[in-house]
């Protein structure tokens, strides 16, 4: 690409074209069928579902072929959009593909060099190693470094907030949202657009990161699997990062048919127990669980080490200490079956009220039971069909991200939960990430040896 597909005022065009056609076509085709079926409401109610799959995909398509932010926003409206969009447009929005075409190198290449002050001792690829919605990357040689330069797309940070917005106001007019806390949600997706920018932010993140994880690995050899690379600042800016080159394969890529169940426990292990050391001892959470934020570097010996690289920080936040005792609760609670517990913790990050129904108490305890299950069904049914002859629970097999998320639309829950605070959007993003990335290990284990580290000492919280 020259350039993000089109200018401001033909995206804008586009946006409207798109958003007008999915709430022009609702409205009639809703219309049409409540005339020609009165009296079936489960055949008008099939039907109805089916016409808003059908446009949502051709909206998220529209989506797609603008590229730049305008992805991403659709992206993150998928990830964050469960209590304020339809299910159809979530589905569909779900499907936008992070990878996408490269930007020419003549625009990105001077990006580089300009950070470099010895730009002819460097040899730069001008073929991207990858191109995501908001940056691509571009491998880099000196005398003595091998690096990465991840640069953002010329403009892209002038356009975010306004395509936002414009695809805000245009679901609006579409019908298709939920208006209660609708702006001030998009408030938030702003918020978080414009931190995966920051590159300032990032470079923090991937050297606070860096250090919890070597402080980490030598009081204990829980993590030592994994890596994040060294951050070259003297070769970074406001719209360029420059990090050590890791080499590997990305997640979706490795070779799993050559890894004994042993290898993809001890890595599935590791991921768990990276997602209770960054709540419960570091408060510091990488939201973004991608699979491309990963790089994994297979032993070629059987009983040598795997390592993985931890990629792409921008989207890592900071979380306060009272909402790391909330969801502690929440989830020791869970895991020790205490209901009480649970649901004191859930009143505290606001998800659940004091005056809420018993049903929908019962119902979040369930979610959350539902939630804990691999650290909880050998020892409350050991015969199910999601354990092995060992006993033991099986990742792949249980599918629990889809069974999740059937429950928490059925329950009685839809009928209080209000829009959760944006921590707790990211933490269930991250954890329902974290247990797809051990499905996809094909791990078969209980983890219960990896929560009891906290469980035995609940009140107790790492400073």
């Amino acid at each position: 690409m020259k350039q993000i597909k089109t200018g401001k005022w033909q995206r804008q065009w586009a946006l409207t074209k798109a958003t007008s056609k999915l709430g022009s076509k609702l409205a009639s085709g809703l219309a049409v069928n409540m005339l020609s079926e009165p009296f079936n409401s489960a055949r008008r109610n099939t039907y109805n579902q089916a016409l808003y799959a059908e446009q949502a995909k051709a909206f998220s398509q529209a989506l797609g072929e603008l590229k730049g932010s305008v992805v991403k926003i659709g992206q993150m409206m998928a990830v964050y959009g469960e209590f304020i969009l339809p299910p159809a447009i979530i589905s569909a929005l779900s499907e936008l593909e992070e990878q996408t075409e490269a930007f020419s190198s003549e625009l990105i290449l001077p990006k580089i060099t300009a950070v470099l002050a010895d730009a002819e001792q460097w040899q730069i690829e001008e073929e991207a190693l990858g191109a995501a919605s908001l940056s691509q990357v571009h491998r880099a040689k000196s005398a003595d470094l091998d690096v990465c330069f991840k640069v953002q797309y010329p403009g892209i940070l002038d356009t975010v907030s306004a395509d936002l917005a414009a695809i805000g106001q245009l679901l609006k007019l579409a019908r298709v949202v939920n208006i209660k806390g609708f702006d001030s949600w998009l408030l938030e997706l702003d918020e978080l657009l414009r931190m995966e920018l920051d590159y300032q932010h990032e470079a923090d993140m991937t050297e606070r990161f860096a250090r919890l994880l070597r402080e980490s690995v030598s009081a204990s050899n829980d993590l030592d699997v994994f890596s994040v690379p060294k951050l070259y600042r003297q070769y970074c800016d406001a719209e360029v990062l420059c990090l050590e080159f890791m080499p590997g394969e990305s997640l979706h890529h490795i070779d799993l048919s050559t890894m004994s169940l042993a290898r993809r426990n001890r890595m599935a292990r590791a991921f768990l127990q990276l997602f209770f050391y960054e709540i419960f001892e570091w408060q510091l959470l990488q939201t973004d669980p991608y699979f491309g934020n990963f790089r994994v570097c297979l032993s070629s010996a059987e009983h040598s080490v795997d390592s993985i690289a931890l990629l792409d920080f921008g989207a890592a936040r900071s979380l306060e200490n009272n909402f790391v005792r909330a969801v502690k609760a929440m989830i020791i609670g869970s895991y020790q079956q205490d209901f009480d517990r649970t649901i004191s913790g859930a009143e505290q990050l606001g998800l659940m009220q004091a005056h809420f129904p018993e049903d929908v108490k019962e119902s979040f305890y369930q979610l959350c039971q539902l939630l804990m299950e691999p650290f909880l069904l050998a020892s409350k049914d050991p015969q199910s069909d999601l354990l092995n002859q060992q006993g033991e629970y099986c990742w792949s097999r249980a599918n629990l991200p889809k069974r999740v998320a059937k429950l928490a639309a059925q329950s009685a829950i839809s009928r209080h939960f209000e829009i959760p605070p944006k921590e707790f959007a990211l933490l269930s993003r991250k954890l329902i990430g974290v247990y797809s990335i051990v499905a996809n290990l094909n791990a078969e284990f209980n983890p219960n040896s990896i929560i009891e580290r906290w469980s035995d000492k609940p009140e107790t919280l790492h400073q």
